[in-house]
């Protein structure tokens, strides 16, 4: 996305930080930022890893084995509940 924005500025030639911004659906600071980086701070921003997690995998409450065992259910009480008639 750096190297598009870039060549759509082109050097001031091209299209307006505004244009430009409006178009990619970004914010007009973030152009601006991509704009003043060179080639090496780039490639640095291209290469740096994600962010960190704090959070681990998501937790399985119900195991496999225990989904294919269900509870009988009292005469009326609907196993499935229609999702229509809830909102």
């Amino acid at each position: 996305m750096i190297h598009k924005i870039k060549a759509m500025y082109d050097e001031g030639r091209g299209s307006s930080l505004r244009a430009i911004a409006e178009e990619l659906r970004i914010s007009r600071n973030t152009v601006r930022k991509y704009l003043a980086m060179s080639a090496e701070e780039i490639t640095a921003y291209q290469e740096r890893k994600g962010r960190s997690k704090r959070l681990g995998p998501k937790p399985t409450f119900v195991t496999p084995g225990a989904r294919s065992q269900s509870l009988p259910m009292p005469n009326g009480v609907p196993t499935e509940i229609p999702l229509r008639g809830l909102y």
